[in-house]
C-alpha cells in the first residue's frame, strides 16, 4: 500500500465551509452587534451623560434628517443613508450624536426643527432610508470608513492629505457640482490681531503667511510668527470652514476667505446633490466618491 495520503473530499469540504463562515463573520463584524427581541440591529448612541439604544434604521432616519437638507433630491438622500449606515457599522454601532461621529436628532427634536413641514420632510427621508435598507459600502470585503462632508472647493481631499493614513477608497476626485449647487460656498470671517493671538497663543502682534498649497489649492502649511502649522491645524484652531483659504491683512485685522465647508474627505453632500440633479443614481454617486467599493446588503 502506498505511503501517499488518500484524497478525502469531505475534509476539504469542512475546511472550505469553515473559511466561508469566517469570511462572512468578518465582513459583517457582528462582534459587538446588539439585537432587540425583533432581530433589529441596535445602535448605542452616547448623548450627554446617557446612552440610548435605537434600531439601526430608525437611527439612520434621525441622522439623514440632521446631516442633509430634506430638500435635496431623493438619490442624494439615498446616498447619504448608505454612507451614514456604513459609518455607524464601521464603528461597531457605538457612536455619539455630535459632528465627531454623526449628528443625530430624535423624533421629537426633528418635530421641533421641522415644525409644520415635519410630515412632508420625514416622509421623504424615510423613503430614502427604506429604499437602501441594510445597505453598506465594502472595499475588498471590509466595511469602509464612509466619511462625508458638506461642500468641496471643486475637489475632494485624499485621506492621507488630511488624516495622514492612506485609504485607497478615499482619494481625491473632481467635484465641480459643489460650486454650482451651494451658493454659500465662499465665506469670509475677520479676526483682529488680539483674536488671533488668543487663539494661537502668541504675544504682541502676529504675522501670518501661507507657505505652501496642495494641487487642489488647499493650504498645506502656514506660518504664524515663528510657528509653522498645517492647513488642517490652523483651520481647527480658528474654526475655519475649510482648508482652502486666502488671508488678507487690513490694518489690525486679518480677513480669512474660505472656499468649501468641511474636511473634504469622502462624499461631498452638495456634490451628491449636484450629481442627483444631473440624473445620477445613488449607487453611481457612492461609487464616484468612494472608489473601488461595492454595495453590500447586511440584511
Amino acid at each position: 500500500m502506498s505511503d501517499q495520503k488518500q484524497y478525502q473530499p469531505w475534509k476539504v469540504g469542512i475546511i472550505y465551509l469553515g473559511l466561508l463562515v469566517m469570511c462572512l463573520w468578518y465582513l459583517q463584524d457582528h462582534s459587538r452587534v446588539i439585537e432587540n427581541d425583533r432581530g433589529q440591529v441596535m445602535v448605542v448612541v452616547k448623548r450627554k451623560e446617557e446612552e440610548i439604544e435605537i434600531p439601526l434604521e430608525e437611527y439612520i432616519v434621525g441622522v439623514v434628517a440632521s446631516e442633509m437638507p430634506a430638500s435635496f433630491s431623493l438619490e442624494a438622500l439615498k446616498a447619504q443613508s448608505v454612507a451614514s449606515r456604513t459609518f455607524v457599522a464601521s464603528r461597531n454601532y457605538v457612536v455619539d450624536d455630535s459632528t465627531s461621529s454623526q449628528v443625530y436628532k430624535s423624533e421629537q427634536e426633528l418635530k421641533d426643527t421641522f415644525q409644520s413641514e415635519y410630515e412632508e420632510k420625514i416622509t421623504k427621508i424615510k423613503e430614502a432610508v427604506e429604499a437602501t435598507r441594510g445597505e453598506v459600502l465594502v472595499y475588498q470585503g471590509s466595511i469602509i470608513s464612509a466619511l462625508f462632508f458638506s461642500t468641496s472647493n471643486g475637489y475632494t481631499v485624499s485621506s492621507q492629505d488630511y488624516f495622514t493614513n492612506e485609504l485607497p477608497y478615499l482619494q481625491a476626485v473632481s467635484s465641480e457640482w459643489d460650486l454650482e449647487v451651494n451658493e454659500n460656498v465662499i465665506q469670509s470671517v475677520t479676526f483682529t490681531n488680539r483674536d488671533l493671538c488668543q487663539l494661537l497663543s502668541c504675544n504682541g502682534t502676529i504675522q501670518i503667511e501661507i507657505i505652501s498649497r496642495y494641487e487642489d489649492h488647499r493650504v498645506k502649511s502656514v506660518k504664524a510668527n515663528d510657528t509653522l502649522y498645517t492647513g488642517r491645524e490652523l483651520r481647527e484652531k480658528l474654526s475655519l470652514r475649510s482648508t482652502d483659504f486666502l488671508i488678507e491683512q487690513t490694518g489690525d485685522s486679518y480677513i480669512f476667505t474660505t472656499i468649501g465647508y468641511g474636511h473634504g474627505v469622502g462624499m461631498s453632500q452638495y456634490g451628491a446633490q449636484g450629481m442627483a440633479l444631473e440624473g445620477y443614481s445613488y449607487q453611481e454617486i457612492l461609487r464616484y466618491y468612494y472608489q473601488g467599493v461595492e454595495i453590500y446588503k447586511l440584511y
